[in-house]
């Protein structure tokens, strides 16, 4: 079940019987763990892992301390191995964001058929390249922070649009926020932020370019903004960001066109 399915349903019958909610499938936003946490009642972990580890690879302890809780994808479960890697694949510092590699005992052997498709994401020792942007700490806490699909490179550097949904969800009036990069003829990508407002609230965007202005530096803030009523998604709550592509691709196309017929 969808997490906002169930936080409705609760909200209508209650959370009764219930010891501990796990997450996982995407990314929880740390306001919906704290959220859920409230409406269920009960302790809430947040697990990570894929059909192809086999189960999963990193989970929440009830012990955690809030940040660890609603921030992260937690620790390893027994046996497993993580790291975070650079384009090379080799290790990088502590809190750098890279590729999350997984090395665990259940591991597929690959993609029935497709030596290829396999030999691209498993390598001769055993790795796992799941193709998810992470960084782990000290502790060996680790935060998914985006698809490496989906990095941004605008003017030569690297945009985790997960970095940039962040500051857009810290404004009141927004629910819920998505980032894509769209080919620019000048900076390669350009940035185009997508916003649903939140209940009973209207999203200006004059004012969140501002509040975007304020908290981040001028290169990772959006080149667009645009409010929406709701973020196209999967049957499984994955946000089709090509889909939102597409359609800012066909306004600049849109536009393009406009300009012609003005000037003929």
């Amino acid at each position: 079940m969808m997490l906002g399915e169930a936080l409705s349903v609760t909200a209508r019958s209650g959370p009764e019987g219930l010891v501990d909610v796990g997450l996982g499938a995407a990314p929880a936003r740390p306001e919906m763990v704290r959220q859920a946490r409230r409406a269920f009642g009960c302790a809430v972990v947040v697990g990570y892992g894929s059909t192809e580890t086999g189960g999963g690879v990193l989970v929440t302890r009830l012990e955690d301390a809030e940040r660890q809780l609603t921030e992260s994808v937690g620790r390893l479960f027994p046996g497993a191995e993580v790291r975070i890697v650079d384009d090379q694949r080799r290790e990088v510092p502590d809190g750098t964001v890279g590729e999350l590699a997984c090395r665990v005992p259940g591991r597929m052997a690959g993609y029935l058929g497709d030596h290829g498709a396999t030999s691209q994401v498993i390598d001769e020792h055993g790795w796992y390249y799941t193709g998810d942007l992470a960084t782990m700490d000290r502790q060996g806490y680790v935060r998914i922070v985006g698809r490496k699909r989906d990095l941004i490179i605008r003017g030569g550097q690297n945009i985790v649009p997960a970095e940039v949904e962040r500051v857009l969800l810290e404004h009141p009036a927004v629910e819920r926020a998505t980032v894509v990069g769209v080919p620019d003829r000048l900076a390669g990508e350009a940035i185009w932020a997508f916003v649903v407002a939140a209940e009973g609230a209207a999203v200006d965007l004059v004012e969140l370019r501002a509040h975007c202005a304020q908290r981040m530096e001028p290169s990772k803030q959006p080149d667009e903004l645009r409010a929406c009523a709701r973020l196209p998604t999967t049957e499984t709550g994955e946000i089709r960001k090509w889909e939102l592509r597409e359609l800012a691709l066909a306004e600049i196309w849109q536009r393009r066109g406009a300009r012609r017929v003005a000037t003929d």
